[in-house]
């Protein structure tokens, strides 16, 4: 007999005439994350595309929720129930971190430079290499990791070792692969990392040591984890939201539309798609290789693919970057390459979400999440 409470199982059948409604709910308790993405991702950019609908007193929909403090939310849940034995071990033990890494920052980019030059535009062009060039998330890896039953002490410390270098490679990536030179606000983004990330995380371990508190913690970490996931449709729908207000002040709305523009989008989509789904299968194949854990493997799979919206956000629309409306002449800028950013973070969201399911359901052992706290 199936277990309904066990991921990938066959769905439970009621009597008849109700069946498809069972099925529904428990397709629903299964896959809840991808129902909300389904309705976050496009309802937030229509809310920025058309910021009218809503009363001015709410402000800019992309205001709504503080990201930075969404993003930093999520990092103090994710490590206030983390073992601290597990993050020790992948410290001393950091071939899976490096590796994750390398794919990360290496791997992804040089996937997408060949097929950046079949882009019909090249706004499109230089857009998929600024998604591809930048860092990990700094939430999702590990929310995904987690609820695939991965190791989160991995995805955590390539969130950190890849925002923390980022000023580095993103330029050193983008120079190389499209001959512009962009800097960043060094001393800013470190406040950023320090603030967004490290300082959580670490709250996130101190209060864990409090034995009362580190008794709550692995006790209810599925708790945390949906939770984490709950902020995590936050930072979602304000990515979508900021994504679509810059679509509006970019006047796509009013542009003639067309075939060619709807044939490179869907193109530059299926693009980003197809990296992130290479990235994500090589870096959990070679962690195999490299012989790492199953839980490690998940891990390299996550964080060596997913990429964050923020920094390429930033890239793409910043007048100091590729954001200059004469960064190819004069009146010849590239307003449109922040649609590769918003396609590679919409689709990386759903088909993570699919993946880490899958991940689950396959896990030799069901108990492991329990045995990880």
């Amino acid at each position: 007999m199936s277990d309904p409470n066990v991921q990938g199982a066959e769905a439970p059948r009621s009597p008849e005439g109700t069946s498809s409604r069972a099925w529904f709910v428990a397709a629903f308790k299964q896959h809840w994350f991808l129902f909300a993405l389904a309705v976050v991702i496009p309802g937030g950019a229509a809310i920025g595309w058309n910021p009218e609908s809503t009363p001015p007193a709410w402000g800019p929909p992309g205001d709504w929720f503080d990201a930075r403090l969404l993003t930093a939310a999520v990092l103090f849940l994710m490590a206030f129930s983390l073992n601290s034995g597990k993050l020790w071990a992948a410290l001393s033990k950091p071939g899976p971190v490096l590796w994750a890494a390398a794919c990360n920052v290496a791997l992804v980019p040089l996937l997408a430079w060949p097929l950046s030059y079949t882009q019909g535009l090249i706004d499109f062009r230089l857009g998929l290499m600024i998604a591809a060039a930048s860092a990990c998330t700094m939430a999702g890896a590990s929310v995904w990791t987690r609820q695939a039953g991965g190791n989160d002490a991995v995805s955590l410390l390539v969130t950190l070792l890849t925002n923390g270098l980022c000023f580095l490679t993103i330029p050193a990536t983008l120079l190389v692969t499209t001959g512009r030179s962009v800097e960043f606000d060094v001393p800013a983004l470190m406040v950023r990392l320090l603030l967004t990330a490290a300082l959580p995380m670490a709250v996130g371990q101190a209060v864990r040591a409090i034995p009362a508190v580190g008794r709550l913690a692995a006790g209810r970490r599925a708790l945390w984890g949906n939770l984490a996931l709950f902020l995590v449709l936050g930072i979602v729908f304000t990515g979508a939201a900021k994504a679509g207000r810059t679509l509006d002040d970019l006047g796509v709305t009013e542009g003639d539309g067309g075939l060619r523009l709807a044939g490179a989008v869907a193109w530059v989509g299926a693009c980003c798609v197809f990296v992130h789904s290479l990235a994500m299968g090589v870096a959990f194949l070679g962690g195999g290789l490299l012989g790492f854990g199953r839980g490690e493997q998940i891990a390299c799979a996550f964080a060596g693919s997913q990429k964050t919206l923020p920094i390429g956000l930033l890239v793409a629309v910043s007048p100091a970057m590729f954001g200059d409306p004469n960064l190819l002449g004069p009146g010849r800028g590239v307003p449109l390459a922040v649609f590769p950013m918003l396609l590679y973070h919409a689709s990386q969201m759903f088909l993570d979400t699919a993946v880490a399911s899958r991940l689950r359901a396959g896990n030799s052992n069901p108990q492991e999440d329990k045995n990880q706290s």
